[in-house]
């Protein structure tokens, strides 16, 4: 679903504050799920509540977003799309490379003359426990 917001709706409602409209961030959690004065902008599990699907479905082409002006048009497909993500429950997670990274635990071994040399008592014991299956 990024994907098809970055393509057509960022240029608009994305980071950069020079051509950003409305006041509209969909690029961000916060942005995306905002109160508007007439509304929520998504409604996680009811996208006839949210106005976002309401401006990229409407029939009124001069309502409907992205505008003609703009040169980008959603497709049938990826309207669907974001409705079914939007009743989904419309999940944001953050992308994986933003997320915090966490160092494992090292697997233990119950067999402890097994690991001899200094790479397997370190990081080939993931390998060697996880092919091998022992422990």
């Amino acid at each position: 679903m990024r994907p098809i917001l970055s393509d057509n709706c960022f240029l608009c409602h994305g980071p950069d504050k020079g051509t950003r409209l409305a006041d509209l961030r969909l690029d961000t959690n916060d942005g995306a799920f905002s109160k508007r004065d007439n509304g929520m902008t998504i409604v996680p599990g009811d996208p006839e509540a949210s106005l976002f699907y309401q401006r990229i479905s409407h029939k009124n082409e001069v309502l409907r977003m992205p505008p003609v002006s703009s040169k980008r048009e959603l497709t049938v497909e990826q309207i669907d799309v974001l409705r079914r993500w939007i009743d989904e429950g419309a999940s944001w997670d953050q992308h994986w490379s933003f997320e915090t990274l966490a160092k494992p635990e090292p697997p233990r071994l119950d067999r402890a003359n097994w690991a001899r040399s200094p790479l397997l008592k370190t990081g080939g014991i993931f390998l060697l426990s996880s092919v091998t299956g022992l422990r």
